[in-house]
């Protein structure tokens, strides 16, 4: 079962991350504006720091996220556009009892899906939740050794600013992988400016662009561009990271 530890605070997430998602933002305007799409559901949408600036580009934009504490933080920031609105659910059973041109997934969360079965519940709901034609785009590293190495020590980061402007020290270390299951196994600590330390966690699976294939194959969706980053570069067989386009048929 995968740990949630890692979302306690929107707030702090917000704090942590909301300044590093602008390419991701730039990305699928574009793609937006290029198809003339309308509308828009993000799974595992978190805070909204993606939902919200792209819903001013559209009519209809749902966000939807399993953490509360997040949702709470997302809810905050909508400011009253009735364009926008949030939901707590599962990615993989929620039913938004509408479709959408896109469906939008970031942060890598496409990896938080451990299983076989949840993954093929979460692909199977895209489709039911796409209009004909419509695009589903997301983000996942991949399984290459640089992406898999063991760290030694906590890697420390930058940090960051917490709500109040103090300095919170951030590292993480990549603490074991499960070369059966493909499941890395990732710790964050947070070191706060009163002396508390915070300890969480998350795991990933990490899937070959083969079993990303078959997935969105079996799901009826077509792979029709890949990248290594939001930039738009080049996937080759060194890439760490991969940006997927995929598309229901414009006759289902």
């Amino acid at each position: 079962m995968q740990d949630l530890s890692e979302f306690h605070s929107g707030i702090d997430y917000d704090c942590q991350y909301s300044h590093l998602y602008d390419d991701e933002i730039t990305f699928i305007q574009h793609l937006i504006t290029e198809h003339k799409l309308t509308s828009m559901l993000d799974l595992c949408c978190g805070t909204g720091i993606v939902t919200i600036p792209l819903s001013r580009l559209l009519s209809d934009t749902l966000g939807v996220d399993i953490h509360p504490a997040m949702l709470e933080t997302a809810k905050g920031k909508r400011q009253g556009k009735d364009n926008v609105d949030f939901v707590q659910a599962d990615a993989c059973s929620f039913s938004a009892g509408r479709q959408f041109d896109l469906v939008i997934m970031t942060g890598n969360a496409f990896q938080a899906f451990l299983d076989e079965e949840s993954v093929d519940a979460l692909v199977n709901n895209v489709n039911r939740h796409l209009n004909a034609g419509g695009f589903l785009v997301f983000d996942k590293r991949l399984p290459i050794e640089s992406q898999l190495a063991l760290d030694e020590d906590w890697v420390v980061e930058k940090g960051y600013q917490d709500q109040n402007g103090d300095h919170v020290a951030s590292s993480h270390k990549l603490a074991k992988y499960d070369e059966y299951s493909n499941i890395v196994y990732y710790e964050m600590q947070r070191t706060f400016a009163d002396g508390t330390t915070r300890l969480t966690s998350i795991d990933l699976k990490f899937r070959s662009l083969e079993d990303i294939d078959r997935l969105l194959s079996k799901a009826g969706l077509s792979v029709i561009e890949r990248f290594s980053s939001w930039k738009g570069n080049d996937l080759n067989a060194d890439s760490g990271n991969l940006v997927c386009i995929a598309r229901k048929s414009c006759n289902n």
